[in-house]
């Protein structure tokens, strides 16, 4: 039997989820799944028909109605958010907040600790901001064409009228106000046109837009390096560009893929030593299924039973598998 508490009910919001693989993402619907939250996936076209027959299956989520083909780098990524978005702000649903995921995320907090988390910060968005570097400048210096793969041109791109340029990621969270703006403001809508032949533009899109004055819950940039304006945080990643600058960071215990850790069991421990972060990326069941059904037990426990801290057999799990040495691999 599922237990809400009155914060539950009357605090939903709306998680967004891109993903290929269903498995991965019917982990994420089950421990983020509540009677008063939407779920909605965002897929590449030729994955629409096996999510179609599972989604219709589970209460409270639903397939976007524009399905795009997503090609890595290119503005489809974002569009995918925006086609989301859209569907979003006409569901049944009275979502406060939209949590951008992927379907290889977990929550390491309970439903009733996300919504607590996000009250706390009093309707601000929770968006990565920092200036670029002169590297990630070079995405929207020239424009970019979009076959099987994204291609950059020798045609240079005028800069934005009255718009300073800043980085980030995909992994926001952000309030229903926020997203009714950027969906039917003028100025905004002629930021994502001109976005459109840049590369990685879900990298930079609403980083930008988050330093825009009079947005929504966003606030502008101090101008320091990796600044976010609320003191709770998304989404935790263990980069490996990190562990190579600094040798004393733990390393990852599961496998690097895209330069993002996929968390084996022997990363839990790290993992949940981070009180402030909502989900975490990535796992993968058919790498390592330990560590993905440690931390659904953990939070279930934690439901349960009160609980701060990972149950007995759970710990012996881990130091188990802590000794076995898990391979650090680069895919």
């Amino acid at each position: 039997m599922e237990m809400y508490s009155l914060q539950e009910w009357h605090h939903p919001y709306g998680a967004l989820l891109q993903n290929r693989k269903q498995n991965s993402a019917a982990h994420c619907i089950d421990e983020t799944s509540t009677i008063s939250k939407a779920h909605i996936f965002s897929l590449n076209s030729q994955h629409i028909v096996s999510f179609v027959r599972w989604g219709n299956l589970q209460e409270n989520v639903f397939i976007v109605s524009r399905i795009e083909h997503v090609t890595y780098g290119s503005w489809s990524r974002v569009q995918a958010d925006l086609n989301c978005m859209s569907d979003l702000v006409i569901s049944a649903t009275p979502w406060k907040y939209l949590i951008n995921l992927c379907g290889q995320d977990l929550p390491i907090k309970t439903n009733g600790e996300i919504i607590e988390k996000l009250m706390s910060i009093q309707n601000q968005n929770i968006i990565l901001s920092y200036p670029p570097s002169a590297a990630k400048k070079r995405r929207w210096l020239y424009q970019h064409e979009v076959g099987r793969e994204i291609k950059k041109t020798a045609r240079l791109k005028k800069k934005p009228q009255n718009i300073t340029m800043f980085v980030g990621n995909t992994y926001i969270a952000v309030t229903r106000a926020f997203v009714n703006y950027v969906l039917s403001n003028f100025e905004i809508q002629q930021f994502f046109k001109w976005s459109e032949d840049t590369y990685s533009p879900d990298e930079h899109v609403w980083a930008t837009i988050h330093n825009i004055h009079d947005v929504p819950g966003s606030t502008r940039s101090n101008g320091k390096t990796h600044i976010l304006q609320v003191p709770v945080f998304s989404h935790l990643i263990k980069w490996r560009f990190l562990q190579d600058v600094d040798e004393n960071r733990e390393a990852c215990a599961g496998m690097y893929r895209h330069n993002i850790c996929v968390y084996g069991t022997g990363d839990l421990y790290w993992i949940l030593r981070h009180p402030n972060h909502l989900f975490a990326n990535k796992f993968d069941s058919a790498m390592d299924n330990t560590a993905v059904r440690c931390i659904e037990e953990y939070l279930r426990q934690k439901v349960m039973k009160k609980i701060n801290f990972l149950p007995c057999k759970l710990e012996e799990t881990i130091e188990t598998a802590t000794n076995n040495n898990v391979v650090d691999t680069t895919e």
